[in-house]
């Protein structure tokens, strides 16, 4: 296993940084606690700074290094994407995997129920951290799980705001910012803009997206979950006017376009301005 390059140096000075170190009930637990951080990316990589400045030792591997089921951590946090996420968990040891805490974004209870994980601490990013830049918060991130404090108190080291959620909040949650990002994304190849934009100019054909989007994710939930659809698409729209000069589109725009019809091709879901999106950004 590797050293931790950069980690500890990437903490930075904060007005937070000894928040959680000057908690008692934290202090000696966190001393003594280590975190295997599997794919250090931007986003694992503020995490980890923030544990780094609460005292927690924060060992990184790169993806697709093997990870030794003797290994001795309290946590591994997965910080690869979305769509690298099977792959890290699937060979993941038994002894690991009530230990896991995820961050990838279009997650719902089945991303980690397949890989016999039953109860992972889960994070709801809602800042996007770019290389050269700095943090750029939307709302506030929202944690749920059984270490669900711990990451709350490492995000406000790395002056994030972030609050715990119930675990019963936790899917309605995750839906809301999978329509966040694929809404988003999807209609910037359509109509460019802000999130702003979207709300205030197009704001039908914005709904319209959404509920085909919800439709979708209620499918990937399955019928033990419900959701209220009129409640997560107005959760979405104050979402989007939370930072309304926010860009839509991103690099991987194309590819959440393509997931999310694959997906309602798997339910038999019809979807009508989804079609039409891709239909006009065919190569």
């Amino acid at each position: 296993m590797q050293d931790r390059p950069g980690i500890c140096n990437y903490a930075g000075p904060s007005r937070n940084m000894q928040l959680c170190r000057t908690v008692p009930e934290f202090r000696d637990m966190l001393a003594a606690m280590r975190v295997l951080l599997v794919g250090p990316g931007q986003l694992g990589r503020v995490i980890a700074g923030g544990l780094v400045a609460c005292g927690v030792t924060v060992d990184p591997v790169v993806r697709g290094e093997a990870i030794a089921p003797g290994a001795v951590h309290d946590l591994v946090l997965v910080g690869v994407g979305e769509r690298d996420l099977d792959a890290v968990l699937a060979p993941l040891p038994e002894t690991h995997r009530a230990r896991v805490v995820l961050l990838q974004n279009e997650l719902v209870p089945a991303s980690w129920q397949a890989h016999a994980i039953a109860r992972p601490t889960v994070l709801v990013v809602w800042f996007e951290k770019k290389k050269g830049r700095a943090i750029q918060e939307v709302r506030e991130t929202e944690v749920a799980g059984p270490h669900a404090a711990l990451f709350v108190r490492a995000l406000a080291a790395m002056d994030v705001r972030a609050k715990e959620i119930p675990e019963p909040a936790l899917a309605s949650a995750l839906v809301v910012k999978n329509l966040y990002i694929v809404g988003a994304n999807v209609l910037g190849l359509a109509l460019g803009g802000t999130t702003g934009e979207l709300v205030h100019a197009h704001r039908a054909r914005t709904e319209r997206v959404l509920r085909e989007v919800v439709a979708i994710e209620r499918s990937r939930l399955g019928p033990a979950i419900s959701i209220d659809d009129d409640d997560v698409v107005a959760r979405t729209l104050e979402a989007f006017l939370a930072d309304p000069q926010h860009g839509t589109v991103g690099r991987t725009a194309q590819e959440r376009l393509g997931r999310a019809l694959e997906r309602a091709r798997a339910a038999s879901l019809a979807t009508p301005e989804l079609d039409a999106i891709a239909h006009a950004h065919a190569s």
